[in-house]
């Protein structure tokens, strides 16, 4: 059994962050999109500043579940950006890596985030599918 370790993000985690947000979505994506598609939305750099931008900025909470001290999985929320949404929250992002999948680590992290939504004082969530 890997050793499972979920932490808060910190500004110095923007390039993992960055990293399994783009991996995630090369890999789930690969089938459905095409390749120029997936080149633009998997640039490194402009990942890394956005992290980086909003770990600096205090904006959001970023959360990095590790397997055996390794970088695997991610998740982002923050209060809903819709105005409309205004008492709600919102999981702006779940990603992990392709090679341990399906085998409850997402769950534990989005466990984890619900717990902390509640804790921040949001009894509401909602997820913006991309389609």
């Amino acid at each position: 059994m890997k050793d499972v370790t979920i932490k808060k993000a910190v500004p110095e985690d923007a390039l993992i962050l960055a990293k399994i947000q783009n991996e995630s979505f090369k890999s789930a994506f690969t089938d459905l999109l095409d390749e120029s598609i997936i080149e633009e939305c998997t640039r490194l750099s402009p990942a890394v500043a956005m992290y980086g931008e909003l770990l600096d900025a205090g904006k959001g909470h970023g959360y990095i579940l590790t397997l055996d001290q390794i970088p695997h999985a991610i998740a982002w929320w923050d209060r809903a950006r819709d105005e409309d949404m205004g008492d709600f929250c919102e999981l702006i992002c779940i990603h992990s890596l392709k090679e341990n999948r399906h085998m409850g680590y997402g769950s534990l992290l989005l466990k984890l985030v619900l717990s902390d939504m509640n804790n921040t004082g949001f009894a509401k969530v909602y997820l913006w599918v991309f389609s």
